[in-house]
């Protein structure tokens, strides 16, 4: 591990593949199968791979930015 990095462990649960990277909402007929995701919300369109790594990098923030206290880098 990096000297100043914090790993991050997201659930288990989270929809990182059905969740779409740009607005948030969850496509519930994604299928692990396809290879781009379509949001029905907002119609992003992006390969499935690309829109999961988007989506697992906000969670990753998310999960931060409530762990750790304002201007502090501590938890």
């Amino acid at each position: 591990m990096w000297y100043g990095s914090s790993p991050v462990v997201l659930d288990r649960g989270e929809p990182t593949a059905s969740k779409c990277s740009r607005c948030d909402e969850r496509n519930p007929s994604s299928k692990p199968s396809d290879r781009r995701f379509t949001c029905l919300h907002c119609g992003h369109d992006v390969s499935r791979s690309e829109n999961s790594v988007r989506s697992i990098y906000q969670a990753a923030r998310r999960q931060l930015t409530t762990s750790v206290a304002p201007g502090t880098e501590e938890t």
